[in-house]
């Protein structure tokens, strides 16, 4: 997952280029960055779906009190990071 990708297509025009049949609508702005709403695809029960997603990583910190969300990361393919762990 890259840190931050640009959005210069309509979710129509990206539907009809993959042959998602169903294309909802995205409120992703033009450049999306991690913690902003993100335009993705994928596969469900064979067929493809494109949809709005949060950009990036759920991470967890252990200081995060319980409730909160948890925070969107990218990029830290750092093996030695706990997230990448197990």
């Amino acid at each position: 997952m890259c840190n931050l990708y640009t959005w210069r297509m309509s979710a129509a025009e990206v539907a009809a280029h993959f042959g998602v049949e169903h294309p909802v609508e995205s409120n992703a702005g033009e450049e999306v960055y991690p913690g902003t709403p993100g335009v993705v695809m994928r596969e469900e029960a064979g067929g493809l779906i494109l949809q709005s997603m949060t950009w990036g990583f759920p991470l967890r910190l252990k200081t995060m009190s319980p409730t909160a969300k948890p925070k969107p990361v990218n990029n830290i393919a750092d093996l030695t990071k706990p997230m990448w762990k197990g």
